[in-house]
């Protein structure tokens, strides 16, 4: 048995436990327990955002929203191992707490010990963070009421969770209980804003082709595709850099051979944190990506990015930046279907198969701002 089917099947695993254990249960503490109103006085705030690292970025614009509201507040993201890092990346969070996605008493354990006045759950779907939230200690806790996912009798305020609105404006209905209206978007950090004659003067563009979660493969681009565009962008006199996570160290490697441009391309999937990342983001000349929590990294550090969305609705989950530009399947596609990430019809069409090289190339020039001339590029 591979490690990647002991992964799925583990994982499938919890998913059920969350159900038939975590629903019944937040039932049960939601039938005991007061509803309680927002404190007076609140000094320490707790944002539970487990699940994604593109979650954690959103979420970060209604911290700054809370910060400005209640400026003596400190603002704690309790996030998974992936984030470790955000908080020294992206404005909004006073401090970050890692917490052990795949197991819970210990992650129980730690939250404990960080109590917080008051708790936000971001999460959508899964029972356990609800859970989380209930034995937080805080002295007020809210979260979403999703459609028929059975998890938000336990908080003292359930805000309701629409799909047919962008991501951000659901966090920033959680601001509801404190008389604040969200305005604010994500952003990064001042230090991770290159000065303007270094991005003048960048000649990498980066690749991150891989997506993750339920049925990712559906959600990225054809390899064959990547490699055309890579050309064309190298032809222009740009370098490519290829970013992921450990587990896409091996696709990486085949694609980087693929293009087959020795010295125009590096592959460094699997070699950066976060914050690295970031970094390489911060000084690159453009970022091409599907859907992913790099997606919203490029977007809040405001850099030339394409999009690439098939069956991510990007009136969901799209990138929120003035430079940013998607690219999506043509009108009456039936793509965009998604709405938590598992919403897969029986037979999904192909939708990132109907996006075309020469698309995406001319946004990509688009980004570059192509109407410079060859000598002027950079390479």
């Amino acid at each position: 048995m591979g490690k990647n089917v002991k992964s799925q099947r583990g994982s499938y695993f919890r998913r059920l436990v969350d159900v038939w254990v975590g629903a019944p249960l937040l039932f049960i503490l939601g039938s005991v327990r007061l509803k309680r109103s927002v404190p007076n006085h609140i000094d320490v705030i707790g944002l539970f955002s487990l699940a994604t690292i593109g979650d954690t970025i959103l979420a970060s614009a209604i911290a700054n929203d809370l910060k400005r509201a209640l400026p003596s507040a400190r603002i704690i993201a309790f996030v998974g191992p992936a984030a470790r890092g955000i908080s020294q990346i992206i404005e909004g969070f006073d401090d970050e707490i890692v917490i052990p996605a795949t197991r819970p008493l210990s992650a129980l354990r730690i939250i404990r010990k960080h109590p917080a006045d008051v708790v936000i759950d971001i999460s959508q779907w899964p029972r356990i963070t609800a859970l989380y939230t209930a034995f937080s200690r805080a002295r007020f806790t809210l979260g979403f009421r999703t459609d028929g996912a059975a998890r938000h009798w336990a908080y003292d305020a359930a805000i309701r969770h629409f799909s047919n609105q962008h991501e951000i404006d659901n966090f920033r209905a959680l601001l509801q209980p404190f008389g604040i209206s969200g305005k604010a978007l994500p952003h990064a950090m001042r230090k991770y804003y290159p000065p303007i004659d270094m991005t003048k003067s960048a000649s990498v563009v980066i690749f991150h082709p891989w997506a993750s979660g339920f049925r990712s493969n559906l959600r990225e681009w054809p390899t064959e595709r990547w490699v055309e565009l890579a050309r064309a962008i190298i032809a222009d006199g740009y370098r490519i850099m290829i970013t992921g996570s450990p587990a896409d160290l091996e696709r990486s490697v085949q694609l980087q051979t693929a293009i087959d441009r020795p010295g125009q391309v590096r592959t460094l999937t699997g070699e950066l944190s976060l914050a690295d990342t970031a970094m390489e983001i911060a000084r690159a000349a453009a970022v091409v990506c599907v859907n992913t929590g790099t997606m919203h990294l490029a977007a809040a550090l405001n850099r030339p990015l394409v999009a690439l969305h098939g069956p991510t609705n990007p009136r969901r989950w799209g990138p929120l930046s003035d430079v940013a530009i998607i690219v999506e399947p043509p009108p009456g596609s039936l793509c965009g279907y998604l709405n938590l990430g598992f919403e897969y019809p029986t037979n999904p069409p192909d939708c990132m198969a109907m996006i075309t090289v020469d698309n995406v190339l001319v946004r990509v020039r688009q980004a570059l701002g192509s109407s410079i001339s060859k000598a002027q590029r950079p390479g």
